[in-house]
């Protein structure tokens, strides 16, 4: 039987770490490095479900307009993950297959922390297709997670206390100080859930495995329901901003 092809997958969100991409993926690496990705920078500008999971990680070439502060890392540090092609397509699946608005596939050339080359693939939105261009505040849970793998994993110190110290949204201090917009939160996600699933079905459907570089014919069949739930969560996420802004966000 011929051995599987194998890739590299830079993982940098939550995926970095080991009870996500192992426990709850259930995918088992031949082998991972930690690994930086230079000329390139971290930001929460994928957004997600309002209010619980208000924005996910991604990574952006530094381009001379890109608003930083001073200690923003210049680069991006994370884990390099060989895995199967079928493990990457199916992680890949998980992560919405490229659908309209979320993650593209992205080769990139990464530097082991021992010095060497890495040719790998990552997940990242293109700048001209980011819901936007602002840094925002993920969940804590989720932040918790990227911090808790640089923490597990032994990235640069640096990096990891960079990430520790960005702002988030915590929903129990949300919830102790604004009860009222709290319940009226759990009540917005208990009417956007159903609409999400049913646009998001199709991801979960047991496709033929296919080579992670094709997959036009699926993004050709998605493309109604992409629509659908890009108009749809843009103005469901306009709402919960208002929402939080009627609420003084700057102190959560």
């Amino acid at each position: 039987m011929a051995e599987p092809k194998m890739v590299w997958y830079f993982a940098y969100g939550s995926n970095i770490n080991e009870s996500v991409f192992c426990g709850r993926r259930g995918i088992k690496p031949a082998d991972k490095k930690r690994a930086i990705l230079d000329g390139w920078r971290l930001i929460y500008n994928l957004r997600a479900f309002p209010f619980f999971e208000p924005a996910m990680a991604n990574v952006e070439p530094i381009r001379d307009d890109c608003l930083m502060t001073e200690d923003h890392p210049k680069c991006v540090h994370g884990v390099a993950y060989k895995i199967t092609e079928a493990d990457f397509d199916y992680m890949y699946k998980t992560e919405g297959d490229g659908r309209l608005g979320g993650y593209r596939l992205h080769p990139v050339k990464l530097r082991s922390y021992e010095g060497e080359e890495i040719e790998a693939i990552t997940l990242h939105i293109p700048y001209w297709l980011a819901p936007s261009k602002r840094d925002f505040a993920p969940s804590k849970r989720y932040r918790d997670l990227i911090v808790s793998g640089c923490e597990k994993e032994q990235l640069d110190a640096t990096y990891t206390a960079w990430v520790a110290k960005h702002s988030f949204v915590d929903l129990e201090q949300f919830a102790k100080t604004y009860p009222g917009w709290f319940r009226f939160a759990k009540f917005y996600r208990l009417m956007l859930t159903p609409f999400a699933t049913l646009l998001w079905w199709p991801t979960l459907l047991k496709f033929p495995h296919t080579p992670y570089t094709n997959r036009t014919m699926r993004r050709i069949i998605f493309f109604p329901f992409d629509i659908c739930f890009l108009v749809g969560t843009r103005v469901a996420q306009r709402v919960a901003d208002l929402c939080l802004m009627l609420c003084a966000p700057q102190e959560l």
